[in-house]
């Protein structure tokens, strides 16, 4: 099935995030460990995305460190069904360094399964989500 904006809107659970560093030959689970986490695409062009490490939610995290296990931002929303990229507009964030970012994620939907992948000075990180049914 071809992505449309429309098979985009709703609530997406984190399947897996995997981020492979510039020095590291394969990637790696974010964190070391498992995630979870929400991606919201609402029809008004409002985007929220929530992840935590299964380290953050196990307490096993010192509190000094727990930053490093979240991300949470919201904003707004543009998807191009042409390049199949989606641009988040950073405006809120649990990180103040991506507030007013745009965040670019090259897209592929396969088998129900919607793939975010990113890239920068980090490295590559590669998120899978799958859609949660009503």
């Amino acid at each position: 099935m071809k992505l449309t904006r429309k098979n985009i809107l709703g609530a997406w659970s984190l399947i897996s995030f995997k981020l492979q560093k510039p020095d590291e030959p394969s990637p790696s689970r974010w964190c070391g460990c498992a995630s979870h986490g929400v991606l919201i695409y609402l029809d008004s062009g409002c985007v929220s995305v929530s992840i935590n490490s299964q380290y953050l939610l196990d307490g096993t995290v010192p509190k000094s460190k727990e930053q490093d296990h979240m991300l949470f931002y919201a904003g707004k929303f543009e998807f191009n069904a042409e390049s199949m990229e989606i641009k988040h507009f950073v405006e809120l964030a649990s990180s103040p360094t991506r507030i007013g970012r745009v965040e670019h994620r090259n897209v592929v939907y396969d088998n129900g399964l919607l793939q975010l992948c990113a890239t920068g000075s980090f490295g590559k990180a590669l998120l899978e989500w799958k859609k949660i049914n009503n």
